[in-house]
């Protein structure tokens, strides 16, 4: 726990902007005695707060899509005329397999 105590401490002191080495290891690390800011801490509290208040309303909007009796409105007309525009598609595609065989040669 105290090396992740220094770790947070390491990471608070290069974001307020102090010039700290790089590549440093726990055990490299000085002991908490200066971190007195809790500023940073209570910005960073306040942030998650708003996160996490952000993300209940998404959930609950998403209950309430999920809760709505759903319909489907389908334009039936076009829907037929997209699907026979696919069948007669493939019946030309057929027929034109059956005229032509081995060697490109047309059968009539």
């Amino acid at each position: 726990r105290n090396d992740a105590m220094k770790i947070l401490h390491y990471a608070a002191a290069e974001v307020r902007g102090k010039k700290a080495s790089k590549n440093k290891r726990p055990s490299q690390l000085s002991d908490l005695n200066g971190f007195d800011d809790p500023s940073l801490l209570l910005k960073m509290i306040e942030q998650q707060q708003q996160q996490i208040a952000l993300l209940l309303k998404i959930a609950q909007s998403n209950d309430v899509i999920a809760d709505k009796d759903y319909q489907p409105i389908i334009d039936e007309y076009a829907f037929d005329k997209k699907v026979n525009a696919s069948i007669e598609k493939r019946e030309r595609q057929e027929s034109t397999k059956v005229k032509f065989r081995k060697g490109g040669i047309a059968i009539q």
